[in-house]
């Protein structure tokens, strides 16, 4: 069978104002959902989606793709919208037969805005789900280099070691990881994980935002073929990234 794997970092489904950061236009879920639809995809990992008591954006945005399956995992308060929390969520066309949610920890060390101010407590995590097809991670790390602490610098890679540990101990092969990494070569600081499950990056090696940056990989293990991929260059803080597989199990 062909596996058709969409991750994007949605930002709550509020296009971007301007480059600066925080600055958004009013949510508009149908944008999302058309470009979504433009390459028909069989699974969804969102990162920042919005949830609150009444509302699911993801479960939304579903119905608006066509994938009536939706989990949703509430990390944070929102920064985007107060009315909400904002977290992670998976849409797919399958149930899965197994799923978690998962906190990763939380820096032991301080954090600030650029101008000084200390960073709110503001935590993120991964969802694990079981899928006839395979075992989907979805997640976004942490952006600590926007607080102040690099993951370059010695306190930054024993933190990602951290957060690598807890999703080696969550993962099992055949396995696709998707998601918002917040680094640049998610390939190297994330050795362990990628040797211990044989993995491969799956996208382009271009930019996944529109300042230039790549932060959103796409990984996925021997079973799978990699058929195509794709990084579309949408209205949002993110682009939309893409893999169509082969399923070899």
């Amino acid at each position: 069978m062909e596996l058709i794997v969409a991750t994007w970092n949605i930002a709550g489904a509020h296009p971007p104002r301007s480059s600066n950061y925080f600055d958004y236009e009013d949510e508009d879920i149908a944008y999302f959902a058309e470009e979504l639809k433009k390459i028909s995809p069989d699974v969804v990992c969102l990162q920042e989606t919005h949830i609150n008591k009444s509302r699911s954006v993801a479960k939304e945005l579903g119905k608006g793709v066509g994938l009536e399956l939706v989990s949703d995992m509430d990390c944070s308060p929102s920064h985007i919208d107060p009315e909400y929390r904002i977290g992670n969520a998976i849409i797919s066309n399958t149930p899965a037969a197994k799923f978690e949610n998962r906190l990763f920890p939380y820096p032991e060390f301080p954090m600030h805005f650029p101008d000084g101010r200390p960073a709110a407590h503001h935590d993120k995590g991964f969802q694990v789900a079981e899928f006839p097809f395979g075992n989907i991670i979805n997640l976004q790390m942490m952006p600590i280099r926007f607080f102040g602490t690099p993951y370059d610098s010695e306190e930054g890679k024993r933190f990602a070691l951290q957060m690598e540990q807890e999703l080696v101990s969550h993962a099992e092969s055949p396995l696709i990881i998707c998601g918002d990494f917040n680094y640049k070569d998610a390939e190297v600081l994330y050795e362990n994980l990628i040797k211990k499950f044989s993995l491969k990056s799956a996208l382009p090696d271009k930019p996944t935002r529109p300042d230039g940056k790549k932060s959103d990989y796409i990984f996925y293990s021997p079973e799978y073929a990699l058929i195509d991929s794709g990084i579309a260059e949408v209205k949002a803080d993110h682009y939309l990234c893409w893999v169509k597989l082969k399923v070899e199990i």
